[in-house]
């Protein structure tokens, strides 16, 4: 059972929401897929009652420097506090043996990005910071040591943008722009990195 409760304002220039959530199972399920970094056996796995709860917030605004200049900002952030509330043994290596009270592995408590920039015209520049918090990779409590988390990350990226016409747009981005070196799984063979710097050019048509 899923409950929301939140707040939401919007006008011409802004729009701001701020959400209150919990998720309640019964009897969460775990599955074994390659795209989630199993070892693709589709085996699944009973974790009984679990709950996950937090907020959710959002702002976007449009402030209008000139005639032709305005600046938009967006802001997300979300706070998750996800648990396990029983205890029991599980033959699923990122669940394992788990204590009521546990941390879910693989969610991070704190994840946030912010993008803001300038328009003019044609033009127009942004730029953005991802953060993600630090997140276990089995279930637990309590300190951990570093072979047992996956560190936080704030990734930021870039993207210039220019419409060709009113309905073709041509864009280059440039993807972690500092080339930040990190961890995103250790399943199912090790370590696993993220993406290193690229770089994206593109071409968008719309009919």
């Amino acid at each position: 059972i899923n409950y929301e409760l939140g707040y939401r304002m919007m006008d011409d220039r802004t729009f701001a929401s701020v959400v209150l959530f919990m998720n309640d199972y019964d009897n969460l399920l775990g599955a074994d897929f390659a795209s989630s970094g199993g070892l693709g056996t589709g085996d699944q796995f009973n974790g009984g009652e679990a709950r996950a709860r937090g907020i959710e917030v959002a702002f976007s605004s449009r402030q209008s420097m000139t005639d032709k200049i305005w600046i938009p900002i967006e802001f997300q952030y979300t706070y998750t506090d996800a648990r396990f509330n029983h205890s029991f043994d599980s033959d699923f290596d990122a669940w394992g043996q788990v204590e009521d009270g546990d941390r879910l592995p693989y969610i991070a408590s704190h994840v946030w990005s912010i993008t803001s920039g300038f328009r003019s015209g044609n033009w127009g520049l942004t730029g953005s910071g991802s953060f993600m918090g630090e997140m276990r990779i089995a279930a637990g409590q309590g300190p951990v040591t570093d072979s047992g988390v996956i560190n936080d990350r704030l990734i930021l990226s870039i993207n210039v943008h220019y419409a060709l016409t009113p309905d073709t747009d041509l864009s280059l981005g440039i993807h972690n722009l500092t080339d930040r070196v990190y961890a995103v799984a250790t399943r199912p063979a090790g370590w696993r990195p993220g993406a290193p710097r690229n770089m994206v050019l593109a071409l968008e048509a719309r009919f």
